[in-house]
């Protein structure tokens, strides 16, 4: 049982992270605080979707950077690069499943935030709705997301 509570510990840990960096984006779209005439969220929670959106921006660039290091890596072929069937493929490990769920949820995240941006910003003159920073931030982040991934793309030599 000792060896198990690490385990159970580090699960419970990522879930509520997970959960609360969820629940963090959607108070931020749909339930921001007005103050005059703009929005924000509680200090607390603006900080703690800072800092999850840090490290999962460290991690997709882990992903990528292992995918392109390590060919025959389960996260190089969940990530579909260098399709090379003469490598030999390692098995994919449960911590290479979590890294590339994390990408998958921050990506879909980053695409809901820079659509929330784009409805309440890119209106009319007279008609923009404040939104929370924290959706502004991810918004602009899906753009430098997009240009390193085709920098990224156009660096790999298909072999």
């Amino acid at each position: 049982m000792k060896e198990k509570i690490p385990a159970i510990t580090g699960w419970v840990l990522l879930l509520v992270a997970f959960a609360v960096y969820l629940y963090g984006i959607y108070f931020a779209i749909w339930m921001p605080i007005p103050k005059g005439n703009t929005v924000y969220i509680p200090e607390p929670l603006d900080s703690i979707l800072s800092s999850i959106n840090a490290i999962l921006l460290t991690n997709l660039g882990a992903v990528l950077g292992i995918s392109v290091a390590k060919p025959s890596s389960g996260l190089a072929r969940m990530t579909m690069i260098r399709s090379n069937a003469a490598i030999v493929q390692d098995p994919t490990t449960m911590r290479e499943v979590i890294q590339y769920c994390a990408v998958i949820i921050y990506l879909i995240v980053l695409v809901v935030c820079f659509f929330v941006w784009a409805q309440n910003t890119f209106l009319e003159e007279g008609k923009i709705k404040p939104v929370v920073s924290v959706i502004t931030q991810n918004g602009k982040t899906l753009f430098g997301v997009i240009a390193a991934y085709i920098a990224f793309i156009l660096g790999t030599k298909n072999s």
